[in-house]
Formats: C-alpha cells, sequence, structure tokens
C-alpha cells in the first residue's frame, strides 16, 4: 500500500513538473507512438489550425513525420530520423532547428530529444522551444555582417584600383577610370547589372537601395544613406535660401581620411555618387564641392542647386 502511494506521488510529482515547462512538448514510446503531451502541445496545434486530437495521445510521430509533404518536409524526415536513433541508442541526444512560419510572422523553433532511461530501445521526451528571438538576432548580425563584407570589399578596390589606373591613365583616360569606378558603385548599391560586379567578387545582394524609391520627398536622404552604406557618415542639411535645394555634410569619409587625403580623386568620386543620386530626380541639379577631408577639411560639404 505504501510502495502503490510513493508511486502515486510520483506519477504526480511528474506530471506536475511536465505541465509547468514553458515548451511544447510530448513522451514517445519506443514505437513511436505519442504517451503524453502537455497544454502548451495542444494550445500549439489549436493554434496553428490543427486538430490537438489528431496530433496527441495515440497518434504515431513517426508516421507523422515519415509521411510529411510540402514545404519543410525535409526537416520532418531528418527529425524522423534523429528520433529513431536516440530511441535506439545510436545518439544521446537529437536537436533539430527548424521553421514554423505562422501567415503573419516567421518564427523557428528548437527540436530538442532526449532518452527517458538507458535501457534501450527507451521512450523520448521531446520538446519544441521557440528560438524566434535569437534567429532573428542572428540574422540581424549577418545582414550586418554582409554589410560590412561589401563596404570592405568596395573601399579595398576603389583605394586600391584608381590610384594605380589614375598613375598610368593618360588625362584624357583619367574621366573614364572614374566614370567606371562610378558605375561600380551605382550598381552594386541599385541592383543594376551585377556581372561586371560578380567579376571582382562583390556580392550586393545585401544593399537595400531601388531607384524608384528615390524622389523628390527623400533624394537628399537618399544620397546620405548610400554614402553611409559604404561606410561614411553623412547628413542633410536644409537651406531656405532662393536657388538652393540642400547640402550634404560628411564628417567620416566611406573611403578612410587618410586614403582620400593621399588620393584626393576619390572625393571626386563622393561627389559622383551624390550627383547620380540627385540626378535621378532632377536632372538639371548641379552638384557643388566646398569642403572635402581629402583637401585637409574637417568635413565633407557638397552644395545641390537648382
Amino acid at each position: 500500500m505504501q510502495n502503490n502511494q510513493i508511486q502515486h506521488d510520483n506519477n504526480e510529482l511528474k506530471d506536475y513538473i511536465i505541465k509547468s515547462l514553458p515548451d511544447n512538448l510530448t513522451v514517445l514510446d519506443t514505437d513511436g507512438t505519442i504517451l503524453y503531451v502537455n497544454d502548451l502541445w495542444r494550445i500549439f496545434a489549436s493554434n496553428n489550425g490543427l486538430d490537438p486530437d489528431m496530433c496527441s495521445e495515440g497518434t504515431n510521430y513517426l508516421d507523422v513525420c515519415d509521411h510529411a509533404y510540402g514545404k519543410n518536409s525535409e526537416e520532418a524526415y531528418v527529425a524522423a530520423n534523429g528520433i529513431r536513433d536516440v530511441i535506439t541508442g545510436k545518439k544521446d541526444i537529437f536537436e533539430l532547428e527548424y521553421p514554423c512560419h505562422a501567415p503573419d510572422k516567421n518564427r523557428w523553433y528548437l527540436m530538442k530529444v532526449i532518452p527517458l532511461n538507458k535501457r534501450y530501445p527507451t521512450p523520448v521526451l521531446i520538446y519544441h522551444l521557440n528560438i524566434t528571438e535569437r534567429k532573428l538576432s542572428e540574422i540581424e548580425l549577418q545582414k550586418k555582417h554582409e554589410h560590412i563584407y561589401k563596404q570592405n570589399q568596395i573601399r579595398k578596390i576603389l583605394t586600391g584600383t584608381i590610384p594605380t589606373l589614375l598613375k598610368e591613365s593618360p588625362k584624357d583616360r583619367r574621366k573614364i577610370v572614374v566614370k567606371q569606378m562610378l558605375d561600380m558603385v551605382e550598381n552594386c548599391m541599385f541592383h543594376q547589372n551585377t556581372s561586371t560586379l560578380k567579376s571582382q567578387q562583390i556580392d550586393c545582394k545585401s544593399s537595400k537601395f531601388k531607384y524608384e524609391d528615390v524622389n523628390s520627398n527623400n533624394v537628399g536622404y537618399m544620397s546620405c544613406e548610400v554614402m553611409n552604406q559604404l561606410g561614411g557618415d553623412f547628413s542633410l542639411e536644409s537651406f531656405d535660401k532662393e536657388g538652393l535645394r540642400f547640402a550634404v555634410k560628411g564628417t567620416g569619409c566611406p573611403w578612410g581620411a587618410e586614403q582620400a587625403k593621399s588620393n584626393p580623386i576619390l572625393c571626386n568620386l563622393t561627389k559622383g555618387i551624390i550627383s547620380r543620386v540627385i540626378t535621378k530626380v532632377y536632372n538639371d541639379a548641379k552638384v557643388e564641392t566646398l569642403k572635402t577631408m581629402g583637401n585637409g577639411d574637417k568635413c565633407c560639404y557638397f552644395i545641390i542647386y537648382k
């Protein structure tokens, strides 16, 4: 009688512990049949258009995974194999990260499978941990890494190529060189013709600019943002004086201040990039250079006229 009471108390304790865990979880028998699911499992199923009774006690989890089809079905097959490996003792533990996107938002989960004893085959505990916040952080970090990598690629090519080409080019050829460099930056920042960029191993997938997004309301801001994406620190200044549209001020050089001092032609690139963005809206606009860090000034300063 006392042993029965102890067993009863132990079962109640296990049930309490399982129900208190903040994740969707289930217990499978050695053949993959669901022995137990917690309330969060049922709620998750219901919220995602599933019948909780069809994916709860009595359902064979492995059969469901084996017969999955459509989007993300490959993850289901991998999951089934991983679960079997833990059941049979081939693996001590199995983990799988997988997407589970809802119509209104993206979500990711980590499935973890652990054995319930050391006698094989063994029942297993499976729980699904929501890792969306971590995954979104990883994606954002990857975007930043790609952005920095692209900046460095462009900067390396421009600062390394231009001085050599200009040094070896006659005067009438230098304008062509600068134009070619402007074309390269423009293509990269605005997803234009990427064949030349690929030949130079520049990946521009992370660029966020499109010319159709540039208009009279944001052209000044966009010209600054392009320079900032290249690694500069540029801001927009407005004017009320007749004939002036706005001014662009740069306190951080995208090419590196020392590089610009050594190769002032890089400042012409900055002006050219700003001009290209501006002329997408104002064909008759004129960009005048007042200050450049390449010439020893503390900042770059460009005025845009009507």
